[in-house]
């Protein structure tokens, strides 16, 4: 099972100065939150994001298990449907809890660690370079016009700057 897994596609390299611009251009009624969080957001964090190498291929799905206690097995796309029932699902971010991401063949999952704000959480995942990494205290920013927590752009390590694509999530899982 420790093959069981998230993206098995890369999330490409972003050009930081031409990343905000083109989220302006693809998602007009969310430019100014984009800019004051990413701006606010690196201003507040306690430590930037760190990112391990882990000599591994580690995947994102036994991480977030072994971090949220949650008992839920397969690929990171399975597991909004698994946790029906079983575990509390919700639409808006909580510390502890998984947020179940789509945009990728196999899904992505990472822990909540942090809410800095109503659009912006820290959280902790693996594998989402495909090289086995960890990151902690990785952005995420609410890229949905309404607060819905429907898509999010990424912290992209590499490139020190906020992913161009908005991945869409599935939800938040447990922590109860």
């Amino acid at each position: 099972l420790l093959a069981a897994g998230c993206a098995s596609s890369r999330p490409g390299p972003v050009d930081a100065p031409g990343a905000i611009a083109r989220q302006q251009a693809q998602s007009p009624a969310i430019t100014a939150v984009l800019a004051r969080s990413a701006i606010a957001s690196l201003a507040t964090w306690s430590r930037p994001p760190q990112l391990r190498e882990t000599g591994t291929d580690l995947q994102c799905v036994p991480y977030a298990r072994t971090r949220s206690g949650l008992e839920i097995f397969g690929d990171a796309n399975t597991w909004w449907a698994q946790a029906r029932g079983r575990y509390a699902q919700s639409r808006m971010p909580r510390v502890g809890s998984v947020i179940a991401m789509g945009g990728t063949p196999r899904g992505h999952i990472g822990v909540v660690a942090r809410i800095v704000s109503a659009r912006e959480i820290l959280v902790d995942h693996a594998n989402w370079l495909g090289e086995g990494e960890i990151q902690t205290g990785a952005l995420m920013i609410d890229a949905s016009a309404d607060n819905s927590w429907s898509h999010v752009y990424v912290w992209h390590a590499p490139s020190a700057a906020l992913g161009v694509r908005a991945y869409p999530v599935q939800g938040f899982i447990g922590p109860e």
